[in-house]
């Protein structure tokens, strides 16, 4: 199984321009089975991103805001994780990580964090859970808050499972439980204009399942 796992920075470029395309054509050439976006950012109403990439590619997909911004009278859009899928979703749900002191005001700490989830069929007939997630960076207590609850949460998903995100900390620095993996960037993708580090993305899978293949941009 090939997963690949996606920040799209609010489908903006490095160049202040639309990445849509970019995204669409990186996900044409890897044919993931399973993709993770996060800072996936839908305005409401047209232009619908997220919808255009997908069905473009064939793919179905499940988008999980992590809040809302905008005026209370007049809110602009979500922003969020997403999952993109191949094979059937059989069920899509997400649960909320981290729980801000204020409503979200434009800072990262203010950001709310939720882990999107979907069961799959996936070609040979094999269900599993998806996850998708971009956990806090500023704030290591509210970090390490959310790894704990996502960690609660997994046990409940069975025996077969896997989690893709910006986790924001070296796998190592991750207090996992010995049935969980985690599995660092294969390449350096962190920061994206001149990638240095490589612990941003993480892999986590129950363990007498074999790890997928996963790459990260």
């Amino acid at each position: 199984m090939h997963l690949l796992h996606l920040n799209v920075h609010s489908w903006v470029g490095s160049t202040s321009q639309s990445n849509a395309l970019a995204v669409r054509e990186l996900i044409r050439e890897q044919q993931p089975d399973i993709v993770s976006l996060v800072e996936v950012d839908e305005r409401w109403g047209p232009p619908e991103v997220l919808s255009s990439v997908a069905d473009d590619l064939g793919y179905r997909w499940y988008f999980a805001p992590a809040f809302t911004y905008g005026e209370q009278e007049s809110a602009e859009g979500s922003f969020g994780n997403a999952i993109l899928a191949r094979s059937s979703l059989l069920a899509c749900t997400s649960v909320q990580l981290s729980w801000p002191a204020r409503l979200y005001d434009g800072t990262e700490p203010s950001e709310a964090r939720v882990l999107a989830l979907a069961h799959l069929r996936v070609a040979d007939g094999t269900e599993l859970w998806f996850g998708s997630t971009h956990m806090p960076k500023s704030d290591a207590e509210a970090r390490s808050q959310a790894l704990e609850r996502l960690l609660g949460l997994v046990p409940h998903l069975g025996s077969r499972w896997a989690v893709c995100g910006d986790f924001n900390a070296p796998p190592s620095s991750l207090s996992l439980p010995d049935e969980v993996r985690a599995v660092p960037d294969a390449i350096p993708s962190y920061p994206a204009e001149r990638p240095a580090w490589r612990n941003s993305t993480t892999v986590c899978s129950r363990l007498g399942w074999p790890l997928p293949d996963a790459c990260s941009h």
